[in-house]
């Protein structure tokens, strides 16, 4: 039984060994290998001198060459298979996209992880299915998750710079630590989620939903903007009394950029001024 399962293995690591870009290389240097040193050993004997003095350059010569070429085939080769294997895992994500079971997510959350360790972060992940997705100190700058299920996702301690979460499902979300800086959370639902620690620098809440949302040891002032968020009451407060503008932060077309509504603001430093109503969220 052990002499058939040795022989099983031996003959999948053979046929594995076999796809590899660099078999015909070590193939013909393993050749090379084998025929030049007989050569060697008659010259050395003193046989055939003559042929063998002018022979024994020009192998030694092309051996370099087939080295040369062999490491370039395999560099060559091994860029393209990882190419390859790159538009694999992003095409897996597309099947996956819009289908709603925990299958979905491990298998998506796999080809994240398999692009990430190849050295790609700008990954669209709109539309996804990755409810309580397991994503820790993960690089994702640049990546896209709109409309996205995040429910109850684990994003601690991971790079989440100039992402796109607007509209995205982010309910019981933990970011702690998280890395959020010029992340588009528009209309993102953060209810009973975590950003406790996390960067806020450049975020813009504009109608995001903060309900039950944890901020301890997080800087507000550098949000953006709260225009429109249904805010928790301890996090409105929080706001009206150390950055109301950050309430009446709007922006402006005509002017492309954020501008302040003073008109408003006088509006929302009233003392009973307390969110906007659900209708205008």
């Amino acid at each position: 039984m052990k002499s058939k399962n040795h022989k099983r293995n031996k003959q999948h690591w053979l046929k594995k060994f076999k796809q590899e870009p660099y078999f015909p290389f070590v193939l013909a240097f393993s050749i090379l290998l084998i025929l030049v040193p007989y050569p060697s050993i008659i010259l050395w004997k003193g046989e055939c001198k003559e042929f063998f003095k002018n022979l024994l350059p020009n192998l030694s010569a092309s051996i370099v060459d087939v080295i040369l070429l062999g490491i370039l085939v395999c560099i060559i080769s091994k860029k393209q298979q990882t190419t390859n294997n790159i538009q694999r895992w992003k095409d897996e994500i597309d099947a996956f996209r819009g289908w709603n079971e925990p299958e979905a997510m491990f298998r998506i959350v796999w080809n994240i992880k398999r692009l990430i360790a190849n050295g790609e972060t700008h990954l669209n992940l709109d539309l996804c299915f990755l409810s309580k997705a397991k994503l820790n100190s993960t690089n994702l700058n640049d990546s896209t998750f709109m409309h996205s299920n995040l429910k109850e996702a684990s994003f601690t301690g991971s790079k989440l710079n100039r992402a796109d979460l607007r509209c995205a499902n982010l309910t019981g979300a933990y970011l702690l630590n998280a890395d959020l800086t010029n992340a588009n959370l528009i209309g993102t639902n953060l209810s009973h989620s975590c950003l406790d620690g996390a960067d806020l620098c450049g975020v813009n809440f504009h109608r995001a939903i903060l309900d039950h949302t944890s901020l301890n040891e997080v800087d507000i002032s550098q949000v953006i903007t709260f225009y429109k968020a249904k805010l928790d009451p301890k996090i409105l407060s929080k706001i009206k009394s150390t950055c109301p503008e950050k309430l009446a932060t709007i922006w402006e077309d005509t002017k492309k950029g954020w501008i302040v509504d003073e008109k408003l603001l006088e509006e929302i430093k009233m003392p009973n001024w307390s969110g906007w109503p659900d209708e205008g969220i």
